[in-house]
């Protein structure tokens, strides 16, 4: 018969063993567990962050585009409400610099496209006969069309880059065999609201024309020219997916809000624009008609 102490002994070492290992096997469990938690809540909130900085961004991005608006609005005011007529590589630049020459460089930029996405000065055109925005100018052509949809194009001094582009239409030029009477010359138009006029782009600016084809590329514009004033398929400039199948855009009215790429086809980029044209639902566009890369983009 065993002895009381001795049971009480034995019972003791076995659970005073059990009491020492208990703790760190408790310790050890409860971290895996935490652990586990924490890689379940980033999985779930990564995403959620990602898109709440995207959307902070393109808010960022309309905000630029209502002080654009506010610069076009005070020159249009200070010249009997008619835009500029620049031509060639200044078309808006020049013109507007009194009204943006002490704004910062974000104003330019888009917050989903900040930078150019070649940035060696070396790569530029040398020789005496380049002058320093000459070689910017080349530059920028020589990478077809000067930016992406996440990266700016390649702007003049002083400031380096830009992420926007004008609706050329809107600018008052003559009339003639390329332009005709298409300009919109005024800012007092009807239908003020469906007319772009400063918007995401990967270039200075545009002419659209309703028969333009989006780009089979999503990340660069084509340069082939089209259409009998040899014009660049130009919605391509503006048809980039910068905000998840969305840009940006300042109309004629002022208002700036986020416009679908399909969209772009539905408003009133000059004064004969169709935008019930081949590229719309009631111009009869099929799904297969879109590059892949647009196909599960809202229709219009």
């Amino acid at each position: 018969m065993r002895k009381a102490g001795a049971w009480t002994a034995a019972a003791a070492g076995r659970y005073g063993r059990q009491s020492r290992t208990s703790p760190a096997s408790f310790v050890l469990m409860e971290l895996l567990v935490v652990i586990a938690v924490i890689a379940l809540l980033m999985a779930i909130l990564l995403p959620t962050l990602s898109r709440i900085r995207r959307a902070a961004k393109a808010l960022a991005c309309q905000a630029n585009l209502h002080q654009w608006g506010l610069m076009f609005s005070m020159y249009t005011a200070a010249n009997d409400g008619k835009f500029f007529a620049m031509g060639g590589g200044d078309t808006w630049i020049g013109p507007m610099q009194p009204y943006y020459g002490d704004c910062e460089d974000s104003l330019f930029l888009c917050p989903m496209a900040k930078t150019h996405y070649i940035r060696q000065p070396e790569q530029m055109p040398d020789g005496p006969a380049f002058d320093s925005v000459t070689k910017k100018r080349l530059w920028a052509w020589k990478f077809i069309g000067g930016g992406t949809k996440f990266h700016a194009w390649w702007l003049f001094e002083p400031w380096p880059f830009c992420s926007y582009g004008l609706n050329d239409w809107v600018m008052d030029r003559p009339e003639g065999p390329i332009y005709g009477d298409s300009m919109w010359r005024t800012s007092d138009v009807g239908d003020s609201s469906n007319v772009p006029v400063f918007l995401d782009c990967v270039w200075r600016g545009s002419r659209p024309h309703d028969l333009d084809a989006p780009g089979k590329d999503e990340n660069y514009p084509s340069r082939v020219p089209l259409g009998a004033d040899l014009q660049y398929n130009a919605m391509q400039y503006f048809c980039i997916d910068r905000h998840e199948a969305f840009i940006n855009g300042l109309f004629m009215d002022g208002s700036v809000r986020r416009v679908g790429l399909k969209q772009l086809w539905t408003f009133r980029w000059h004064r004969y624009f169709d935008p019930n044209g081949p590229w719309t639902r009631a111009g009869g566009v099929e799904p297969s008609d879109w590059p892949q890369w647009m196909r599960n983009f809202k229709d219009y």
